[in-house]
């Protein structure tokens, strides 16, 4: 089996978890209908936002796919490509957001804003990062290393 392979399904298992949260909450907005601004109006802007999000989950999932998939590549090639090197790379993509929304949030609102921006920011993309990481650690190392073998029962040990 060639080793493109296994970076490929594993680069589109990290953007098929990775995608899940938004579509979950894309359709939730979507079929959530409208809502009610203060002066009694109907407001349809979560569903505008929420078919935005929909129309533009297929651009998102391969612009993920490609990430990922270069992003592995490059750390297998430098020969750095482990658990811990996903997980960072996940931590410095997170961080890179949370810095992004914190300092346009930052001369509007304050900087107590901007921390809670970073936080919020940091935290959901570390979260669906780290998920995808996961996904692509289960098929790419686990999955497909050979070096893994399977332990038969009589070697186990007692129950």
């Amino acid at each position: 089996m060639s080793r493109k392979r296994p970076f490929l399904s594993a680069s589109t298992v990290e953007a098929l978890s990775t995608m899940i949260v938004p579509v979950i909450g894309g359709v939730w907005g979507f079929y959530g209908g409208p809502s009610i601004n203060a002066d009694g109006s109907p407001d349809d802007t979560p569903v505008r936002a929420a078919a935005l999000l929909l129309f533009l989950t297929p651009a998102m999932f391969f612009i993920i796919l490609l990430a990922w998939y270069f992003t592995t590549k490059r750390l297998a090639a430098l020969n750095v490509l482990s658990t811990m090197s996903l997980f960072l790379s996940c931590v410095a993509v997170s961080i890179l957001l949370g810095d992004i929304s914190a300092v346009g949030g930052y001369g509007t609102f304050g900087p107590r804003d901007a921390a809670i921006s970073f936080v919020v920011f940091f935290s959901y993309t570390f979260a669906r990062s780290g998920i995808g990481a996961l996904g692509w650690w289960l098929i790419g190392f686990v999955l497909h290393n050979h070096r893994l073998r399977r332990i038969e029962p009589n070697e186990a040990g007692p129950c």
